[in-house]
C-alpha cells in the first residue's frame, strides 16, 4: 500500500528561513556560543542556497569563517570566506564584497600573509563603500596591521579615524574595539596606564553591548599592562577571567594567547612550573592552529623562561624560533625586541 504522503507535493522553502538563521547566529556569536553560532550560520547557507538568496548566503559564510577561526580551524574559514567571495562578485555588491574583502584580509594577517592582507585590506578600501560602519572596521584592520609593523603614527591615524566614524553613528560595539585597538597601541609604546584606561574603557562597552569576546580580548590585555606594571595578582586575576570566557566559548586562538599570559605571570612570579606548563601550552597550540603571530610571542616568553631556569641551548632555539617568525610576520618592532634578548643571552 502506498502511503498518502508519496503523492503529496514537496514544501516549498521558508523564504524567510536564511535570514532568521543568520540573524539568529549574531545573536549566538555576540554572546560568546560559537558552536550555535556555527550552526546557525550553517543553517542560513543552506537554506539561502536552496532559496537562490546568495546576497544572505555570502554574508552567512562571512560569519561562519569569522567563528570557524575562533575555533582554530584555519583552512575552513578560509574556504568559506572565499566562497563568500565568490558570490559577492558574481551580484556586483560592493559592500558586500568589500566586507568579505575585509575578513579575508583579516584571516591572512593571523596566518602570516602580511603582503597579501595588506593588499586584500587596500583592495577594500578602494571599492569605496559609504557603510560607515564597514569604514570602521577596515579602517581598524588597517591600524592593526601597521601596529604589528611598528608603525606607530600610522596606526594611530588609522584607530583614530575608526573610532571616529563608530562615535558618528553611536556604534558603541565599533567604539570598544577601537579603544581596544588604541590600547594595544599604547601598549607596543610601553605606556602602560593609558593602555589600561582604554582597555578598561573598551571592557565596560564591551559589557553593555554583551560583547563576551571583546570582553575578554579587554580583559586578557589590561592582564598583559598590569603585568609589565609589577602587578602580578591583579594581572593574574584578570588572565584568569580571559581564559575562562575563551574556555567556554571554545576560542581556541584566544585561549592560547590567554595560556601565554598566565605563563608569563607565574615566571615572573617565581613559579616557574606552572610557567612552563603554560607557556609550552600555548606554543604546541600556536603551531597546530597554524597561528604565526601567537606562536611567535609564545616562543619568546619561553626562550625567557628557559633562560631563568639556566636551560641556555633551549632558550636560545626558542629565541631563534621567536625572530624567524617576526621577521616573517613584518613585526619589526617585536623581532628587534627578541634580538636583543637573544644577544644578551649569548653575551652572558
Amino acid at each position: 500500500m502506498v502511503m498518502a504522503m508519496d503523492h503529496m507535493p514537496p514544501s516549498s522553502p521558508d523564504p524567510h528561513e536564511a535570514q532568521s538563521a543568520l540573524n539568529e547566529g549574531r545573536l549566538h556569536e555576540h554572546g560568546g556560543r560559537l558552536l550555535e553560532a556555527s550552526e546557525r550560520y550553517q543553517q542560513s547557507i543552506d537554506a539561502a542556497a536552496i532559496g537562490a538568496q546568495p546576497a544572505i548566503e555570502a554574508e552567512a559564510r562571512r560569519r561562519l569563517a569569522i567563528v570557524q577561526h575562533h575555533q582554530g580551524h584555519p583552512d575552513h574559514a578560509l574556504r568559506q570566506c572565499h566562497a563568500g567571495l565568490a558570490l559577492a562578485r558574481s551580484l556586483g555588491d560592493s559592500s558586500l564584497l568589500a566586507s568579505l574583502l575585509n575578513t579575508l584580509g583579516g584571516l591572512r594577517f593571523e596566518q602570516g600573509e602580511v603582503d597579501s592582507a595588506r593588499s586584500v585590506f587596500e583592495e577594500a578600501r578602494a571599492l569605496r563603500v559609504t557603510d560607515p560602519e564597514l569604514l570602521g572596521r577596515i579602517e581598524q584592520n588597517l591600524g592593526i596591521l601597521a601596529n604589528a609593523r611598528g608603525e606607530f603614527s600610522t596606526a594611530e591615524t588609522h584607530y583614530e579615524e575608526s573610532l571616529k566614524r563608530f562615535e558618528n553613528i553611536g556604534n558603541q560595539q565599533g567604539s570598544a574595539i577601537a579603544h581596544h585597538n588604541l590600547g594595544m597601541m599604547a601598549a607596543d609604546r610601553g605606556e602602560w596606564k593609558e593602555a589600561s584606561e582604554h582597555f578598561l574603557r573598551a571592557g565596560h562597552l564591551a559589557e553593555e553591548t554583551e560583547d563576551t569576546h571583546l570582553s575578554g580580548l579587554c580583559h586578557l590585555n589590561h592582564a598583559e599592562a598590569l603585568h609589565a606594571q609589577q602587578l602580578y595578582e591583579d594581572a593574574r586575576a584578570e588572565a584568569e577571567s580571559a581564559f575562562t570566557t575563551f574556555h567556554e566559548m571554545g576560542a581556541i586562538l584566544d585561549e592560547l594567547d590567554a595560556c601565554r599570559v598566565i605563563g608569563m605571570i607565574f615566571r615572573d612570579m617565581g613559579r616557574l612550573g606552572l610557567a612552563e606548563t603554560y607557556l609550552t601550552t600555548a606554543v604546541t597550540l600556536a603551531v597546530q592552529m597554524k597561528a604565526p603571530l601567537s606562536e611567535a610571542e609564545a616562543q619568546r616568553e619561553l626562550g625567557i623562561l628557559y633562560h631563568h631556569l639556566h636551560r641556555s641551548a633551549e632558550a636560545v632555539t626558542a629565541l631563534e624560533s621567536s625572530v624567524l617568525l617576526f621577521e616573517r610576520l613584518e613585526a619589526h618592532r617585536d623581532r628587534a625586541a627578541a634580538e636583543r634578548c637573544l644577544s644578551a643571552m649569548r653575551g652572558a
